[in-house]
């Protein structure tokens, strides 16, 4: 640089602050000082600046060798997580235990099946606090609990095997199968989890334990009756105990008989123990009420009876049904008592009835020498009580017979002829004669001769029943008393308007021949007489509705022939009466009528009897003067 010549800086520097420029606004400086770096004269490129990056967290050598180790430690993880999970070096898995049963596939019902039972380890661990569980229907019938045998196992170590031995005893039909669910559970150790491993197990019952047989025939008419038996018998060495049968009927039928009778309802029969060689048998009849070419099914079920019921099968051994076809008769009867048709019928005491036969061919040849016989049987029967008309009543046979000789239609039958037969008939009388349930029985039944079968008579192989129940005669009366009774009645007699006078009213109650149940005899009381409150004998179940003024007497049960062999059920309470002028002259009621109500628990009918309202009458009453009668 040459020491005279100013450099370009300089040159600035003079023309900026030099006071000879005049471009330049002058403005206050602070005080400038050299900068004592020594700084070229000349312009110069300036070099490039390279800035220094921070460094990423990889590219940290203690971070990076962090993360690496992290990733070599977690597939390490993976792959010994994998190697045990296949392996199974440590773990236990389900497929790793096997159940085998070792047994007969094939059992009689009602013998006992042995089972062996393996249990099979293939873990490295072992099984702990095992149980062995086996699940089974004992007995045949679709809605029987199902039975559940728990077995303790214990310890199945790891690869080894525990030989369990069980026995169960099922029921069946033959050709039919049994499942058994077989479950074992356990626990592993470390674990308070619970694991199971099942296997199932079919069994063929090869045959039942007991044998059903039931006889009977396969067709009948309707509103006829049929009998059938049921048999029953052991098939297996040893014994069965509270051995029991229920049948379960078809619609449409009425039981009439059976032989033994139910142990319970209608229905169902206690068998007691049932040995082998021996036999049990059941005769039933009735009525089946139904359709033609409609079948009706019985369906029987046998078996041992519940612990806890004895009107139920707790183990169902065997079943079967008996069906019955209902075909169409070869002469339509139509049989009705008092103009009802129905097979039991109910009647009041002592009354008289008629009977109507109507028959008619139903066939499409002719039928000829018709006989139509009505037999009566029963503990109310009268015999010297029937008439028959165009018919011969047999007093010795208890029959009326109707045929050609007494009806001379009866000689021939065109397809669809009808004819009528009638007859009269009346119980005995029941007054002073202990006829509990009193009823009357008539049977019907009636042949023909088909031309076609020459001089063969066509029996018809069933019958009309109909069973006719009287009611029993309950009767009701009452009356009022002043001087008797085991009240003290108070008040002028006769009763005059103005001033109370009390009365003791009595109700007496009898029964006829049959029970009657749930009794109730109830009155109300006129506005001008009141409820004392008084009741006798103590503990009678009279009650007062003071809203109504109703009284009412809950009777309960009365037993037959109450009031004639034993006394009438009697009652008392005490009333007040309060009389007004405009009764003077008058007897006046203190009771309105009196109704009696139960039901009849032979026949199943409804009874009500009526008492006419009690009066201020004393005719009754001890010293009985007619003058206190009225209202003074």
């Amino acid at each position: 640089m040459l020491p005279n010549k100013k450099t370009k800086i300089e040159r600035l520097k003079e023309r900026l602050y030099s006071p000879k420029s005049k471009n330049i606004e002058e403005k206050p400086r602070g005080a400038i000082y050299e900068d004592p770096h020594a700084v070229s004269g000349n312009w110069t490129k300036e070099p490039t600046v390279m800035h220094k990056k921070k460094k990423n967290l990889l590219q940290n050598s203690i971070f990076r060798r962090f993360f690496i180790g992290a990733i070599v430690f977690f597939v390490l993880s993976v792959g010994f997580g994998m190697a045990m999970f296949f392996g199974g070096s440590n773990t236990v898995s389900a497929d790793n235990i096997d159940i085998v049963v070792l047994g007969n596939a094939f059992v009689s019902g009602g013998e006992e099946l042995p089972l062996e039972i393996q249990l099979i380890n293939r873990n490295n661990v072992a099984l702990e606090y095992g149980d062995l569980i086996l699940e089974y229907q004992k007995g045949s019938g679709g809605g029987e609990e199902i039975n559940s045998d728990r077995v303790t196992v214990g310890t199945i170590p790891a690869g080894g095997m525990v030989e369990k031995m069980v026995n169960i005893t099922l029921f069946g039909q033959q050709g039919t199968t049994r499942d058994i669910n077989i479950t074992l559970e356990y626990r592993v150790k470390g674990s308070s989890a619970i694991f199971v491993k099942q296997k199932p197990y079919v069994v063929n019952i090869s045959s039942t334990p007991v044998n059903l047989l039931i006889d009977g025939p396969e067709v009948t008419n309707s509103n006829q009756e049929i009998t059938f038996d049921i048999i029953a018998s052991l098939n297996t060495e040893s014994s069965v105990k509270d051995m029991m049968i229920v049948v379960n009927y078809p619609p449409g039928f009425d039981l009439e008989d059976a032989v033994p009778e139910p142990t319970f309802s209608n229905n169902i029969w206690s068998l007691g123990d049932l040995q082998k060689g021996s036999e049990k048998k059941i005769t039933i009849s009735g009525i089946v009420v139904a359709d033609a070419d409609e079948q009706r099914a019985f369906n029987v079920y046998i078996g041992s009876a519940d612990p806890e019921n004895e009107q139920r099968i707790g183990t169902q051994f065997n079943s079967d049904s008996y069906i019955v076809s209902i075909e169409k008769p070869f002469l339509d009867l139509n049989f009705t008592v008092g103009g009802n048709s129905a097979t039991e019928i109910s009647l009041p005491s002592s009354r008289s009835a008629e009977g109507e036969i109507e028959l008619t061919n139903t066939l499409d040849t002719k039928m000829t020498d018709i006989e139509v016989v009505a037999k009566f049987s029963g503990n109310a029967f009268d015999p010297g009580a029937v008439t028959a008309q165009n018919g011969f009543y047999d007093t010795t046979k208890q029959t009326i017979v109707w045929n050609s000789q007494t009806t001379n239609t009866l000689q021939s039958f065109d397809p669809g002829d009808s004819q009528t037969l009638r007859f009269d008939f009346e119980p005995l009388s029941f007054a002073g004669q202990n006829i509990k349930n009193p009823e009357i029985n008539i049977e019907l039944s009636v042949r023909g001769r088909q031309p076609s079968l020459g001089n063969l008579f066509r029996e018809i192989d069933n019958y009309v029943k109909k069973k006719i129940k009287y009611g029993s005669s309950l009767q009701i009366t009452g009356n009022a008393l002043r001087n008797s009774g085991p009240f003290v009645n108070t008040g002028p007699l006769p009763p005059t308007p103005g001033s109370p006078t009390t009365y003791t009213v009595v109700w007496n109650v009898a029964n006829g021949n049959n029970r009657t149940v749930e009794a109730k005899a109830s009155t109300t009381l006129p506005l001008y007489v009141e409820w004392t409150g008084k009741v006798s004998p103590a503990g009678q179940a009279v009650t007062y509705n003071t809203n109504t003024h109703e009284i009412v007497w809950d009777i309960g049960t009365l037993e037959p022939f109450v009031g004639t062999n034993t006394s009438a059920r009697q009652v008392y309470f005490q009333v007040r009466l309060n009389p007004s002028g405009s009764q003077s002259g008058n007897t006046v009621n203190l009771t309105n009528e009196t109704i009696l109500r139960g039901k009849d628990s032979f026949t199943g009918s409804e009874i009500n009897r009526s008492l006419q309202p009690i009066s201020t009458r004393l005719n009754l009453d001890s010293n009985y003067n007619p003058e206190n009668d009225k209202v003074q």
